[in-house]
């Protein structure tokens, strides 16, 4: 089956992707401490199995890239897409902590796929115009924001998700620092950009 780019159901598939990794943090944060119960593990040792995640969708990137440049974005993100699938599944059938450590360092590269839907949007589109997160807590910080920009290469940049709370503590002139060729517009209620 073959989606549209302008479609809805294109649309809904990159946002399916993009959210991988929330389906691999989200629901597993809450249940760490019954899950090390479960395993006959300490609730810092079931931690563990979090770090190992983020280790590996930190890391994965670096091969999907260059993979997806060589061999294509569609059999890389369902190369991906499989390793978070059986990931899971074997996260689900583990009996131990070691096993379920094991599977959530696969789980978490097979998350790491959602990097791809950067990487399709700038492929089909060359937005002009993108808000970034940059509130540094919950969302990208700066620096992460000033990556994505250089993926998408836009020619402006509405930071957003920053200075609502106190530990939103990333700030529009530190990402306007980190990409100076591109216009940073910080927004304010009632403003419109065109």
């Amino acid at each position: 089956m073959r989606f549209q780019p302008t479609s809805f159901a294109f649309t809904l598939l990159l946002g399916l992707l993009a959210s991988v990794p929330s389906f691999g943090i989200d629901m597993s944060l809450p249940a760490l401490a019954a899950m090390g119960a479960a395993l006959g593990a300490r609730p810092s040792e079931a931690g563990f199995s979090m770090s190992l995640f983020m280790l590996s969708l930190a890391a994965a990137p670096l091969i999907y890239g260059p993979a997806s440049d060589r061999y294509g974005r569609k059999p890389v993100i369902l190369f991906g897409v499989m390793l978070f699938v059986i990931g899971s599944t074997g996260c689900a059938l583990a009996q131990s902590l070691s096993p379920l450590l094991i599977w959530r360092f696969i789980q978490g590269a097979g998350a790491a796929i959602t990097t791809m839907s950067m990487a399709i949007i700038r492929d089909l589109y060359a937005p002009e115009i993108v808000m970034i997160p940059i509130g540094d807590h919950y969302t990208m910080s700066p620096r992460e924001a000033a990556y994505a920009v250089n993926l998408l290469k836009p020619k402006t940049v509405i930071p957003m998700h920053f200075g609502t709370f106190p530990v939103l503590t990333g700030k529009p002139s530190e990402l306007q620092k980190l990409v100076p060729a591109v216009e940073v517009v910080e927004m304010n209620p009632g403003v419109t950009i065109s």
